[in-house]
């Protein structure tokens, strides 16, 4: 490694770190400096230093996306290590995921932003990583991820191949109009078929083998090249630092002791904690009390300049006063605001309540916390002659609801019956008005009984499955009321088939549990919200 006396920072295999501290890749194993103790924040102070001289070619924003459990946070990890982020031989995993929940379940929940220096050619380059969850029911928070961002990393596990996510998640980011670097993790494993799933990914996804990176997370081999074609690959975003200051907002966080913070891309200008700033669809103004980077927490710079991603702390105590997709502009400078991000819809819905009727005020105060936290659900209170006071809460799907659950009990100490999900339909009434129910105590009785039109939410599942478990699978779809719309064969005797079903059948008649069951377990399920389709719903 060639050492600068001006910064004392190191480059190896193009890449930036603390040259004190520079830790060496041998044979795809990862060696630790006993000199690592500082490094951290000789890192963070050097990207405050020097973010501002950074021009917007040099900036690159891309997200990592694959199925449940392909090695995404893993991958993260690496990435974080090889550029002095976090400790080369740090024993912490899943370092970007924050939440007590995410750990004990190992899975994303959050989508989260990282910041990162790498050098490359001479250059420095900025690049804005976001790491996105990869199960079905937060597939609100990879869309939105991706409105930020120019490019994609499609990861792939080496053992699994193609999975039900990860094609969804690639028509994610190919409607988003981003690059997508293809990768496969886990090739140090014995059973990997690297082979096999490139000429899925050619058939399924119509990428081309020779494009098709060979990786793995865990020891870090070929990680510094999958560095490489993201600056190589990946486009700078577009935007002007000379015009007014122009921003979206892609996710907002509560804290305790900041506020409401913002996480923003800034397409245009540049912004200040001195700037006044005006939320555009809110109308309302906010005066930032810090902006800067996100890397492993908060890292304040002076400015955020165009391309860049990072955070804007207002110091407001309701979240809800705002939206994601919100634009954000300087006060008397009005500029052109984004097209709106689809809002998250609620598609299951539960009552939640607490176990002892004594505890509603704690329940009460629990929920109001949470919901600062997570703007995705939905809250109402209701009474229940059974259980007392409660709320009726709207959630993106059954993990999530199972998520909000457990973060009551184990943030909160709260013990809570939940009761069995429903989800929303539309009907519209003998005398001409539309209305949505989410519970059969909703359902119109006499005189609008039977309504005139009633329609249920319909989703597109994909299954992909082995070609013995085709004709069971089949059966079950039908039985479930669904039509069938796609099917593809696939290396290795796999199948995937596509079927349009009532979101119903899903949620309340244990689906997924039903496809495990029928294909010993080998079988992925994933869907999307296809709106809604008129049916003979009766009471």
């Amino acid at each position: 490694a060639r050492a600068s006396t001006a910064v004392g920072w190191a480059t190896r295999g193009g890449l930036l770190r603390p040259a004190a501290a520079a830790a060496r890749l041998r044979d795809g194993k990862w060696w630790r400096s006993q000199k690592r103790g500082f490094a951290m924040s000789k890192a963070l102070k050097h990207m405050q230093a020097t973010v501002k001289d950074i021009p917007i070619e040099n900036v690159r924003n891309f997200v990592i996306v694959a199925h449940v459990d392909h090695g995404k946070s893993t991958l993260c990890d690496r990435l974080l290590q090889l550029t002095g982020i976090v400790e080369m031989g740090s024993k912490q995993n899943q370092v970007l995921d924050s939440l007590p929940t995410e750990r004990e379940r190992g899975i994303t929940i959050k989508a989260q932003t990282c910041s990162m220096l790498v050098n490359r050619g001479g250059k420095t380059y900025l690049l804005n990583l976001i790491d996105t969850p990869g199960h079905v029911d937060f597939n609100y928070e990879v869309s939105r991820s991706l409105r930020a961002c120019q490019g994609a990393i499609l990861l792939v596990d080496a053992l699994q191949g193609i999975q039900a996510q990860t094609v969804s998640t690639f028509y994610s980011a190919f409607v988003a109009d981003c690059t997508i670097i293809p990768a496969l993790n886990k090739i140090d494993m014995p059973g990997a078929i690297c082979e096999e799933i490139k000429k899925d990914l050619e058939v399924v996804l119509d990428m081309r083998k020779e494009d098709v990176h060979e990786v793995s997370a865990k020891t870090g081999v070929n990680v510094p090249k999958l560095v490489d074609a993201v600056i190589e690959k990946i486009p700078p975003p577009v935007g002007d630092p000379n015009k007014p200051f122009r921003a979206l907002i892609f996710d907002m966080v509560y804290d305790k002791t900041k506020g409401v913070v913002f996480h923003v891309k800034v397409e245009d200008g540049q912004v200040s904690k001195r700037d006044k700033l005006v939320a555009h669809h809110a109308k309302l103004g906010v005066t930032p009390s810090e902006v800067g980077l996100l890397a492993m927490g908060l890292v304040p710079t002076e400015t955020l300049m165009a391309g860049q991603v990072g955070y804007i702390v207002v110091g407001k105590k309701n979240i809800r006063s705002f939206r994601i997709g919100e634009t954000l502009y300087v006060e008397k400078k009005p500029v052109e605001p984004f097209e709106g991000f689809r809002p998250a819809r609620q598609m299951v819905w539960a009552g939640v309540y607490p176990e002892l009727i004594s505890d509603g005020e704690k329940l009460e105060s629990a929920v109001q916390q949470l919901l600062m936290q997570d703007a995705s659900v939905e809250a109402k209170r209701e009474m229940s002659n059974a259980l007392g006071f409660g709320f009726r809460c709207g959630f993106l799907g059954l993990l999530h609801m199972d998520v909000f659950k457990q973060r009551l009990e184990s943030e909160f100490g709260m013990r809570i019956i939940i009761t069995t999900p429903t989800v929303p339909y539309k009907m519209r009434l003998k005398n001409g008005t539309e209305t949505e129910i989410a519970t059969i105590e909703d359902f119109p009785a006499f005189p609008d009984l039977p309504p005139e039109k009633v329609w249920e939410p319909i989703i597109e599942g994909t299954i992909i499955c082995m070609q013995e478990h085709l004709s069971n699978l089949t059966r079950l779809c039908l039985e479930r009321r669904g039509l069938q719309t796609d099917l593809d064969f696939l290396e290795g005797g796999r199948i995937m088939i596509k079927y349009k079903l009532p979101l119903a059948e899903i949620v309340e008649g244990k689906f997924f549990a039903a496809v495990q069951e029928l294909s010993s377990g080998y079988a992925t399920f994933d869907y999307e919200h296809q709106g809604y389709r008129e049916s003979d719903i009766v009471k």
